[in-house]
């Protein structure tokens, strides 16, 4: 009976120091809490851009033909653009494509040639005379018109405002926790921000593909600010930020 009392003892006397750390981390727990929030927020502006695609075809005999025939048309389009007022640096060329072409109306599909392709991508702003350019663009004979697309220029600047938001939200969201629990202040440890996302698209209307031959597909709406196709359009920015805060007294 003795030499297990010592026993009892002895574990005491060794698991003291360690209970003696957990209460202290308890204690330290609870005179300074951890407080983690995770605030988003979204700021939405007027686009100032507006973006176009268009297509060119040219159909051959020959796939050298067809290749220059179409980077001929290419360089023509970016002529008419340049001549609209499009600045050279907001031209992208993004497809040249080659493709065969078979007359499928007999028993056999007979190969009868190759057709060149290439689109470009050019973008302008808003107060630029839109209906003249897509008179120019109907001029050209272009395969395909795709847009007008929306966006804004400069979205860094519309992220930072969010991230400034959120981090104000948060500040003041700890701030109103530790008040609620008798805290005299929250202090900041850490931020984190998670992924950036847009929100409100950019409008799209996409035009028609016309065979060779065929009239030019009708231009696209014109974009208006005030009404018309950007009533409601806003382009928009959310940041989302993880934030850790000391409760003191």
């Amino acid at each position: 009976m003795i030499s297990r009392s010592l026993a009892v003892l002895a574990a005491l006397a060794v698991s003291s120091p360690a209970f003696a750390q957990v209460e202290a981390s308890l204690a330290e727990a609870r005179e300074t809490p951890v407080l983690t929030l995770q605030v988003s927020e979204e700021v939405t502006r007027e686009p100032d851009i507006v973006r176009f695609q268009v297509g060119i075809s040219e159909e051959k005999s020959t796939a050298r033909e067809a290749l220059n025939a179409a980077t001929q048309r290419l360089s023509e389009l970016v002529a008419t653009l340049e001549a609209a007022g499009i600045e050279k640096d907001d031209l992208t060329t993004s497809n040249i494509s080659l493709g065969q072409r078979y007359d499928y109306g007999g028993r056999r599909p007979v190969f009868v040639g190759y057709t060149g392709s290439a689109s470009m991508s050019f973008e302008t702003t808003l107060d630029a005379d839109i209906p003249a350019l897509l008179d120019r663009l109907g001029e050209a004979n272009v395969s395909s018109v795709n847009g007008p697309s929306f966006d804004l220029e400069d979205r860094l600047s519309l992220r930072a405002v969010a991230r400034k938001r959120a981090l104000e939200r948060a500040d003041a969201e700890a701030a109103e926790y530790a008040q609620l629990r008798g805290f005299a202040r929250a202090r900041l440890v850490s931020i984190e921000e998670g992924q950036s996302f847009h929100s409100g698209e950019a409008i799209i209307v996409t035009g028609s593909r016309v065979m060779n031959g065929a009239p030019p597909p009708p231009p696209p709406p014109v974009p208006e600010r005030g009404g018309g196709a950007l009533l409601g359009a806003e382009i928009g920015e959310q940041v989302t930020v993880r934030v850790l805060y000391t409760l003191e007294r």
